[in-house]
């Protein structure tokens, strides 16, 4: 069997919902308050219906109240399933009336099916019974697991061991999955009790004819018995007679060993009355001796014994404590004088408390900064004075040459050296002067590239500024000789040579008053931080050393401070180890005085501590002896009172010589009895005695009543030839009846001896399932487990101890596993032999964790191929499997749930139509109640 659509009108949380359910894997997922729970119920109520039998329950009426809705008066659904031979049929229920009308329709021949069924009250439809051959009992016990019921297979309010039996009995050996094999055991039963008839009855065929038979073979008895008892009663009379005869000889002789062992117990008392005489007067002259410590406080002994092992346990510790207590009082007064000198030192460094000693280090990083500065600006000086001693030397002909070829500009150059190769006299003579320049303007270019860089990227911008050309040039040098030539060209490579220098020494003299700067600018920060934490801040080097001097005094105050705490805490377990020793010896003392003054009230003198707590204990030893002296003669006389009996000595003086008297004239009457003695005691022989007078009196009476019987006897009694030929009667209507009621036992110890078959089959098949799904879910660690059909509790065997223990003593993950799988083997086992059944299982994993969850899902699935599951959970990780090993499974489903607050009702009408069936006109009647008629009009509608 497998559902195939769910539509519910309303349905408690419900409202509005349809679904088509994949025919192997379906989960239906979502947070609490989703109506996941209500959803499987409501599958539970189209499957079974709320009631089992024509007569509603009070419980099971609550139950559909339960569910009523709580915004919508419909109360009604539906649903469509498949059976494994093809047919498909479609259950409605209205649960709006207590009657819940119920229609069921095959959906191949489209024709109303309910009556097939029977069709009882309350929506009490079987068809579920007869489809997959349980009970709703039995379905829920295997393939419906509520949420938090995972372990309740069996128990109260749930079917018993021997039901779930039954019906896999029912499975597996009846052609029809609605007959059972107990049913057939109870016809069989019926028929035995109606025309055979049981043990207790009394009115059946058998019995009756039994009784009969009995009578007839009684009343034979009878006539035999009657004969024969008349000559017995004779023979009885003459033994009774003897009997009383011998009865009295018997009481007579224990009339004389009762009154032998009369005597015998009042010469006993009177011994022991004597021996008690003599224990009084021991006793009495014991109570004289110690009358004197008969007020001794005793009492007090157990808090003296208590104060005094107190004192001797103080006296033990403070002699072992001694020596270390010394060392400890001298390591006490070194630490005093540590201390005062350590205070001394922090009274002097107190100035310093507020000190703001943790800027050192960024006052250091200051100073360092402003020496480095002073350190550059002194190195700038030096270089700068350098270069001005070389520019003093040139700069006259620096001036000089600078103002008549300092300006050239390139062209310019290029114009010159061209006039001085056009030549015609000196051509070789200008080549070598041009090659000799070109060679000395490479040389300077790059060896004073760096000095005169910035001077020479100044001229050259000058020169190469837009605007410039040639013209100028040309009409300037146009008329030079070439001898001006040579000489401009000589003064300007000189100016080349000379420039460097100049440039050098402008630039050293800018670094230098950069330096200066700097280092005026590093000072002015030191100076700064310094503020307020020295006296003079003119001389930087001494203001730092103040504030490295002060700042180290700051951190030697935090350090005597730790020292001082250090001390304080050791001169402080000291002084309490000291103190401890003077309490202890204080307690000492207090302990003595207290317990020698209680000691000296108690004894009326005084002495020392341990000779008063000798006289002590020697005098709660006497008062002991008196109490137990005083108590023993209180015990005594009561003995003696309980022995006289209230009886004075002299009165059982006189009873003994009565008693000697009777038995004497016992002997003179039966000289017999000298030397009997009796076997049991006194209460013995006179309960004996009472017996046998009461048994004499009666053997009178059975002398009179057998006398009497004797006279009346053989009166009545029917021939004996017309009781035997009834009792041949009888005894053939018994054989008749005998011999079908045996054939009935037969028939039915055949069809009990298949049950206890079935029940051996499958408890093996569901063990081995668990034995396999539990190996795969614990991977590996219980591979073993084993099903008990008697109580269904499940047993594996545990690897540490190789014992079988039941699964209730492992953790709560393992025993949800185990009962679980159990559920799944069960319905599994029941699917196997017929219909199969589909599991409704609601959040059965919580127990769980994340890696046996993907392990109990895996096994699902793999079920999944077999039987339909459909799992209702509001776990992730359960969500994440199913994308992750389902999303590609034609097979498998997920259905999301929104919370009710959040939930937007979908368009089943618009979803049943696109997926076949009734018509949307039908589906909206259905679920909006707007229809023309009822919902149980349209229900009978949508049939066809």
């Amino acid at each position: 069997m497998k559902l195939s659509r769910i539509e519910i009108a309303a349905f408690g949380c419900l409202r509005d919902f349809c679904e088509d359910v994949a025919p192997g894997l379906h989960i239906f997922h979502g947070p609490n308050e989703s109506g996941k729970s209500t959803l499987q119920r409501a599958v539970l109520a189209l499957l079974y219906g709320f009631y089992e039998s024509d007569r509603a329950r009070a419980v099971e009426s609550a139950a559909r109240q339960r569910f009523t809705p709580w915004q919508d008066a419909r109360y009604a659904a539906r649903m469509e399933y498949d059976l494994q031979d093809g047919r498909r049929y479609r259950v409605q229920r209205d649960f709006a009336s207590a009657d819940v009308p119920t229609n069921l329709w095959d959906l191949l021949s489209g024709r109303e099916v309910t009556d097939d069924f029977g069709r009882g009250r309350h929506g009490n439809v079987q068809f579920m019974r007869r489809q997959l051959g349980m009970t709703r009992g039995v379905f829920e016990s295997c393939a419906f697991v509520r949420q938090g019921e995972l372990l309740q297979v069996t128990g109260e309010g749930r079917v018993t061991p021997q039901e779930m039996g039954d019906a896999i009995v029912s499975l597996a050996d009846t052609a029809r999955r609605d007959v059972s094999a107990q049913s057939a055991i109870d016809r069989l039963m019926k028929v035995l009790k109606e025309q055979v008839g049981g043990p207790q009855a009394r009115a059946a065929p058998l019995p009756v004819a039994r009784n009969r038979l009995a009578a007839a073979k009684r009343e034979l008895e009878e006539i035999d018995r009657v004969r024969a008892e008349v000559a017995a009663d004779a023979e009885a009379l003459q033994r009774t007679k003897e009997q009383a005869n011998t009865l009295d000889e018997t009481i007579n002789r224990n009339r004389y060993l009762l009154c032998l062992a009369e005597v015998s117990e009042l010469q006993a008392r009177i011994s022991r009355l004597r021996e008690m005489d003599e224990q009084l007067r021991r006793f009495h002259q014991q109570v004289e001796a110690n009358s004197a410590f008969a007020a001794f406080p005793a009492h007090e002994r157990d808090d003296v014994v208590l104060a005094w092992n107190s004192i001797r346990d103080l006296r033990q510790r403070l002699v072992s404590e001694q020596r270390e207590t010394e060392r400890q009082r001298r390591r006490l007064e070194e630490l005093n004088e540590k201390r005062e000198s350590l205070a001394s030192r922090d009274r002097e460094l107190a100035r310093l408390r507020q000190y703001p000693a943790e800027r050192q280090p960024d006052i250091d990083a200051l100073a360092q900064y402003w020496r480095q500065a002073q350190t550059l600006h002194r190195e700038a000086e030096g270089r700068l004075a350098a270069a001005a001693n070389a520019a003093d030397t040139v700069r006259a002909e620096y001036e000089r040459i600078a103002a008549e070829v300092g300006d050239l500009t390139a062209p310019e150059v290029e114009l010159l050296t061209q006039r001085l190769r056009s030549a015609p006299v000196r051509r070789g003579v200008a080549a070598a002067l041009v090659a000799a320049l070109a060679r000395l303007v490479r040389w300077i270019a790059r060896g004073l590239a760096a000095a005169a860089g910035a001077v020479l990227r100044r001229r050259r911008a000058v020169q190469a500024a837009p605007g410039d050309d040639l013209e100028p040039a040309e009409r300037r040098f146009a008329s030079t000789p070439p001898d001006e030539a040579s000489r401009l060209l000589q003064a300007h490579m000189r100016y080349l040579e000379i420039a460097p220098t100049i440039a050098k020494f402008e630039a050293e003299k800018v670094a230098c008053e950069q330096a200066a700067l700097n280092s005026d600018s590093a000072a002015a920060r030191l100076r700064h931080a310094l503020e307020g934490l020295t006296d003079d801040l003119a001389d930087l080097e001494s203001a730092f050393a103040q504030f490295t001097q002060r700042a180290a005094g700051r951190r030697q105050l935090d350090t005597v401070a730790d020292q001082l705490s250090s001390l304080d805490g050791e001169r402080e377990s000291l002084r309490d180890t000291v103190n401890r020793f003077v309490a202890g010896s204080e307690r000492l003392r207090r302990l003595e005085t207290e317990l020698r003054q209680q000691l000296s009230a108690a004894l009326g003198h005084d002495g020392k501590l341990e000779e008063l707590f000798a006289a002590f204990e020697t005098a709660c030893g006497k008062r002991k002896l008196h109490q137990d002296a005083t108590r023993s003669l209180l015990e005594i006389e009561n003995a003696r009172g309980i022995l006289l009996d209230g009886k004075s000595p002299v009165e059982l003086d006189g009873l003994l010589s009565r008693r000697q008297s009777e038995a004497a004239g016992f002997i003179a009457a039966n000289p017999l009895l000298e030397g009997a003695r009796a076997s049991g005691d006194r209460e013995a022989l006179k309960e004996a005695l009472a017996n046998q007078i009461k048994d004499r009196g009666q053997m009178g009476l059975r002398i009179e009543s057998l006398r009497t019987r004797i006279d009346t006897r053989l009166s009545n009694l029917r021939g004996r030839a017309e009781v035997e030929e009834d009792k041949r009667q009888h005894e053939n209507e018994v054989a008749e009846l005998a011999k079908f009621g045996q054939s009935l036992d037969i028939a039915r110890e055949l069809i009990d001896q298949a049950m206890t078959e079935a029940h051996r089959d499958f408890a093996p098949s569901v063990g081995r399932f668990l034995s396999d799904g539990l190996a795969h879910v614990t991977q590996g660690r219980y591979q073993r487990a084993m099903l008990d059909p008697a109580t269904f509790r499940v047993t594996t065997e545990v690897p540490e101890t190789g014992r079988l223990e039941d699964v209730e003593v492992l953790s709560q993950g393992t025993q949800a596993a185990a009962y679980l799988l159990l559920r799944v083997g069960l319905a599994q086992h029941m699917s196997s032999m017929s219909e199969p059944v589909p599991l409704l299982l609601d959040d059965p994993l919580v127990d769980l964790d994340d890696l046996r969850i993907e392990a109990v899902l895996d096994r699902l699935l793999e079920l999944s191929r077999e039987v339909q599951i459909l799992l209702f959970t509001k776990d992730e990780s359960t969500r994440a499997w199913f994308e992750r090993r389902c999303s590609d499974d034609g097979s498998c489903r997920i259905t999301h749930l929104e919370p009710l607050a959040g939930r937007v009702p979908a368009p089943i009408a618009a979803r049943r139509s696109e997926s076949g069936g009734a018509s949307a006109v039908e589906q909206a009647s259905f679920l909006t109640g707007n229809g023309s008629g009822s919902q149980n009009e349209y229900f009978q509608g949508s049939a066809s």
